[in-house]
């Protein structure tokens, strides 16, 4: 039933895993087993009660995309450049509503651990693209995204607290879709909690496509 999860377990030096609940979910063949496990993820589309601890409500988001102006401050990230310090920086602001930042199962330095590596596997992998808005030398704001020929996917996205309420994510989401072929669907998960994103990514036009509760079930 509970699928023990390598990265997370080697990465965060405890033993975790994952289950997805279904139709035949048995909670108390599910507490068994989880008691060898220090951590286990829950997923479900479905609120549970009396389980486990809520820790996220993942919403995701779509749209079809368009193409818009080109904007002269959004560049393709490159390490030569520009400066790798404030782009952490702003993957670390992505993730203030993050599961991973909000439990104390996880300390702090996990959570940034866990977002540098993210953040270095959008710069590395050649699917992955990271576009920065640059003003006066300055990282202002970021997106990291995957894509096939069909699809995009939004992982990482934020803008300085500095340079807010100015439209740079709004900027840097019309960048994307400029590097799409059309048609095609772009895609961004978000936690309900995160009103401000949610309001911006529906003012943005995309609609509501999966909701997903996520439970930290403990020994």
């Amino acid at each position: 039933m509970i699928r023990e999860l390598e990265w997370d377990s080697g990465f965060f030096e405890k033993k975790i895993g994952r289950v997805d609940v279904s139709k035949d979910f048995n909670i108390i063949a599910f507490q068994k087993e989880a008691k060898s496990f220090d951590l286990v993820y829950v997923f479900s589309e479905k609120p549970i009660n009396n389980m486990a601890e809520l820790v996220d409500v993942k919403v995701t988001y779509a749209k079809n995309v368009q193409h818009y102006g080109l904007d002269q401050n959004i560049e393709d990230y490159n390490k030569n450049k520009h400066n790798y310090n404030q782009l952490l920086e702003l993957a670390y602001l992505s993730g203030h509503e993050s599961r991973f930042k909000k439990d104390s199962f996880f300390c702090q330095q996990a959570f940034k651990g866990l977002y540098k590596k993210w953040l270095d596997k959008n710069i590395n992998e050649p699917e992955q693209r990271v576009l920065v808005f640059v003003e006066n030398q300055n990282l202002a704001g970021f997106v990291s995204y995957e894509s096939t020929s069909s699809e995009a996917l939004i992982h990482l996205i934020a803008v300085d607290s500095g340079y807010q309420g100015r439209g740079i994510g709004r900027k840097l989401m019309q960048a994307v879709e400029n590097k799409l072929t059309l048609p095609a669907t772009l895609s961004v998960p978000t936690q309900k909690t995160n009103e401000i994103a949610v309001r911006f990514y529906e003012n943005y036009g995309f609609r509501l496509k999966q909701t997903v509760y996520i439970y930290h079930y403990k020994k």
